[in-house]
């Protein structure tokens, strides 16, 4: 299908496009439901996010790179424009993905997560001095910490 072609699936409501594509992933695998689920909650991810967003006592069952492949791959991820191999769900989807109960129910849970996920991306990438502020990317993690603080 061109770009230019509008996807038939996005020409429903996003309630009627989730309900279908949640029950899908999880029939293919309760790890690829959890993984959608939990990569709404940051406002884009990559591989690294995506596994982060699991509990460390709860990983997936399937790989990192199958998970990624799928979310990529539904109608409604696209590239984020501002980071090299990152993607994001679109808002309307997002939001809606972010009422579901299982994240309601541990919000404050799944942003702390995120929060310390973004922590440890930014001491990990750090640069020395004021080198860090000119640093395009670790300004966007550093708002991205801040964002899932206030949640």
């Amino acid at each position: 299908m061109s770009s230019s072609q509008p996807n038939p699936v996005l020409s429903q409501s996003p309630e009627v496009v989730l309900i279908d594509v949640l029950a899908q992933a999880a029939e293919r695998s309760p790890d690829l439901k959890r993984a959608l689920l939990l990569s709404a909650v940051p406002r884009w991810f990559d591989a690294e996010v995506v596994e982060g967003m699991f509990p460390r006592d709860e990983p997936p069952r399937i790989s990192i790179d199958e998970i990624v492949q799928y979310l990529t791959a539904l109608p409604f991820t696209e590239l984020n424009p501002m980071r090299d191999n990152a993607w994001r769900f679109r808002d309307e989807y997002r939001e809606q993905l972010l009422k579901h109960d299982a994240i309601a129910e541990q919000w404050a849970e799944l942003h702390s997560r995120a929060a310390e996920l973004f922590k440890h991306r930014f001491d990990a990438k750090a640069s020395v001095g004021e080198k860090k502020f000119e640093d395009r990317g670790l300004k966007d993690i550093a708002v991205e910490y801040v964002y899932h603080l206030q949640q």
